[in-house]
């Protein structure tokens, strides 16, 4: 999933965000250094490991003199479905793994204790899958997608083609961003519209046939404020702006600990 990746470009610039815009300034008027537990983990139902980074920043009175290190021996555990698992450092991917499904209203807390002792606590709820899809071809590659939607809930749709002939089966993805990127819906009714691109020029292939891929991501509420705070940043990048900070969820820590579940919805492009 992009959101794993993302995290990593991220998280340097997320430690220097936090340690300039963090409400606690003492940390960075320290003249010793202060190790502070760096956390960052999206769970999902799709998964069957999870994985979950634990680094430390160290702040030794400026920021310029932050560093970014893993730690290899804290005690990862997490609590959910009425039991408690602990989770192994994995030295080749450098996470924090174990086995484990997650499922839609799953209460998951996260413990993760240092060898100093310091010790950092975040929660999710895994979201529920998106119900009543409805889609519309309008005409001229315009279109429009509804969902029902039962409370305050946060999204990130993105359509996915794939494309097939009567003699072979030929799956050319490409991930388009609806243009909405994360919104949260607080009516009965989400949705989405915009025009598709002439899918005929992807990869210089036409086929008789294009079925549409709509991947609707559900977010927690952690994930959502997350993303969309850091990507504020991570596109505004002028000198003379003010800078958003960074949302954290980790309660004596860094970072995010989110969840998110996909529903895919298939239809033919020209559907009625």
């Amino acid at each position: 999933m992009q959101y794993h990746s993302k995290i990593k470009a991220l998280i340097l610039f997320i430690l220097i965000s936090m340690s300039v815009l963090s409400c606690k300034p003492t940390l960075i008027e320290e003249q010793v250094s202060v190790d502070i537990p760096v956390i960052s983990a999206y769970l999902s139902p799709r998964d069957s490991v999870v994985q979950i980074a634990v680094r430390k920043v160290i702040l030794m009175n400026k920021v310029e003199d932050l560093l970014d290190k893993d730690i290899k021996n804290a005690d990862v555990r997490l609590k959910f479905q009425g039991k408690e698992i602990k989770l192994i450092f994995n030295p080749k991917t450098v996470y924090y793994e174990a086995n484990a499904k997650f499922y839609p209203k799953d209460t998951v807390k996260l413990f993760v204790k240092l060898e100093n002792g310091n010790e950092a606590t975040a929660e999710t709820i895994i979201p529920e899958y998106v119900e009543g899809i409805q889609y519309k071809y309008i005409d001229n590659r315009l279109f429009e997608l509804f969902w029902k939607n039962n409370k305050t809930s946060y999204y990130n749709p993105y359509i996915e083609k794939s494309s097939s002939d009567n003699s072979r089966e030929v799956l050319t993805f490409t991930r388009l961003d609806t243009g909405k990127g994360y919104f949260n819906a607080t009516k009965k009714q989400a949705s989405i519209s915009g025009k598709f691109p002439d899918f005929s020029l992807f990869n210089n292939e036409t086929y008789k046939t294009t079925i549409i891929t709509f991947e609707i991501a559900q977010l927690d509420s952690n994930m959502y404020y997350f993303q969309n705070s850091s990507s504020k940043n991570w596109f505004n990048r002028s000198p003379f702006q003010d800078r958003t900070p960074v949302f954290n969820n980790i309660k004596g820590g860094l970072g995010i600990f989110g969840s998110y579940t996909i529903t895919k919805f298939k239809t033919n492009l020209n559907a009625k």
